[in-house]
């Protein structure tokens, strides 16, 4: 990305003619410091499938924390289906985004309360040799009631969870990965 000074604007073709021949926005700065980006409409095109990731993400990261440790199922949309992501209260870090049909089975019923054949998030910290003290189910529940919590996005479209699971995987720098199949 180019930078430019402010007084180029008193020739603004020739900050338009630079911005369609370089094909990427331009920096203007005032007094050394950023303070304007200019693009051509082919630009702004290209990146507003971005600008809508980043808007989705911004929501979801604003969205209510729901502690596992106060969690009732009547706390989450009976039939609403969506993306979370689960993290640690105490620094954030994410170990697991999901998808659902329905948030509040796969958060409640299946997470927290499910057994080893629905309960991914279990049976990915009994394995990890981080936590040597959780050698079991009911303790990685229990590590789950008191260290993590989640965030979720309604989204009713099965693809574009699809898309935001990943897109929140990779922007989360998420811990826990599903196998390939």
């Amino acid at each position: 990305m180019q930078t430019i000074p402010i007084s180029a604007l008193q020739n603004p073709e020739d900050v338009s003619e630079l911005c369609h021949k370089t094909a990427e926005p331009v920096r203007i700065e005032v007094d050394g410091r950023n303070d304007l980006i200019v693009m051509s409409p082919e630009v702004y095109r290209c990146l507003e499938p971005h600008a809508e990731a980043r808007h989705l993400f911004e929501k979801l990261m604003n969205s209510p924390q729901y502690d596992f440790d106060q969690l009732k199922p009547s706390m989450l949309p009976e039939d609403e289906a969506g993306v979370y992501v689960i993290f640690l209260k105490d620094t954030g870090e994410t170990l697991y985004v999901g998808r659902t049909k329905k948030l509040r089975r796969r958060l409640y019923t299946n997470h927290l309360m499910g057994p080893e054949a629905n309960a991914r998030l279990k049976k990915y910290l009994v394995a990890d040799a981080r936590y040597p003290d959780i050698e079991n189910m009911e303790q990685a529940k229990a590590f789950i009631k008191e260290q993590c919590a989640f965030r979720y996005l309604v989204e009713p479209d099965t693809e574009k969870r699809g898309r935001l699971e990943g897109l929140f995987a990779f922007l989360t720098n998420v811990r826990y990965i599903d196998e390939e199949h």
